[in-house]
């Protein structure tokens, strides 16, 4: 993740011009991927599920050399990412002759670039999803899930990301659902590998030779609340839903390590997110929706879950940290064409007093 991301007001001028020619292959996978992660109930019998994701780009400047993806805003659009590979699997258990069960779901994703371009063996691989997930048992329409989970709601696909619920996280939570209502609520942890959570250090031990030695841990706690409101509706009509969504971030305090063998104490912070979403479908063929996400977050929560704040003020905290998003997303088939489109707009501020920071303003896409 890139904390500083960069603007366009910070390019400087380049003689002559170049050219980039990117082509993009998307990978669709089973249908079955869709039913890995929706809330949906098994048929009475087990059932293995697989799906996919993938993408592959290739590119040339057509002077002899790699194209090169120009990104000057903090969402680029999804054209401009490096290859990827999602393969997901699930596995669901009924519980007698009932729609109680259970489930497990695991993806496994690949990025970087492709073996049969740089002739080698260096994929990253990473485990975007192993949890465990239980429905029905204890009351109708409640879910159980505990695990690591990319816990996220609707996206703009054109830009690859999700303006109002994207977390990453190592927790538990449930959700109820019962008529057109739906709530859920989760509580997940991380710690990234970086001197803002975890420092080791190495300390000599006898009679000789050192050890590392975690010296500073904390992990940061969040916390999500959701409420959604989505009529049941007759086939071939208007449906639309009302989303409501919160966050809250919690880091505890403390103690960082000099290199003069000093410490620094290091607050605890705190953050938080609101926001809202409206969502329509059935206005077209099968396909066809539009969304429309708002969201404002203060302090942690301005960064992300997974970034490191910068920009800090003199207590070193986020307190005054802002980000102010708001984005659109849309789709729309007919019989013989199909449209989708994507934009946003984002404010950010970072915590830091300076009146002029290129850190702090408005960019969109």
């Amino acid at each position: 993740m890139d904390h500083h991301p960069t603007r366009l007001k910070q390019f400087r001028p380049m003689r002559g011009l170049s050219f980039t020619l990117v082509a993009l292959i998307a990978i669709l996978g089973n249908p079955a991927t869709d039913a890995l992660f929706a809330a949906t109930t098994p048929t009475y019998k087990p059932q293995f599920l697989f799906g996919s994701y993938g993408r592959v780009s290739f590119g040339s400047n057509l002077r002899g050399g790699q194209g090169r993806p120009a990104t000057v805003t903090i969402h680029a659009p999804r054209l401009l990412e490096k290859p990827y590979l999602e393969l997901d699997f699930a596995y669901l258990q009924p519980l007698g002759s009932t729609d109680r069960g259970f489930r497990t779901a695991v993806t496994v994703a690949f990025s970087e670039d492709l073996f049969h371009y740089n002739g080698k063996f260096e994929a990253k691989i990473a485990l975007r999803n192993l949890y465990a997930e239980m429905f029905n048992l204890l009351a109708k329409g409640l879910r159980i899930w505990v695990g690591s989970r990319m816990y996220r709601g609707d996206d703009v696909y054109l830009f690859d990301f999700w303006p109002l619920d994207n977390l990453n996280t190592l927790g538990a939570g449930l959700s109820y659902e019962r008529a057109a209502y739906r709530v859920a609520l989760h509580v997940g942890t991380n710690r990234l590998k970086d001197d803002f959570q975890l420092q080791e250090v190495e300390s000599p031990i006898e009679p000789i030779g050192s050890q590392t030695v975690v010296f500073m841990d904390r992990q940061r706690w969040i916390g999500s609340l959701k409420f959604t409101y989505e009529p049941k509706r007759p086939d071939r009509s208007l449906g639309y839903k009302i989303s409501g969504y919160g966050e809250f971030h919690f880091l505890p305090s403390g103690k960082f390590r000099l290199e003069n063998r000093d410490t620094e104490s290091l607050p605890r912070d705190l953050g938080y997110t609101i926001g809202a979403q409206f969502g329509i479908w059935g206005y077209g063929r099968k396909g066809s929706f539009t969304n429309l996400f708002v969201r404002y977050s203060a302090g942690l929560a301005a960064y992300g879950e997974l970034a490191v704040p910068f920009g800090l003020d003199s207590q070193k905290k986020t307190t005054s940290a802002k980000e102010l998003m708001i984005a659109l997303s849309t789709n729309y088939e007919s019989r013989w064409i199909g449209v989708m489109a994507g934009a946003w707009v984002r404010y950010f501020k970072d915590a830091d007093p300076n009146r002029e920071d290129l850190d702090d303003g408005w960019e969109g896409s």
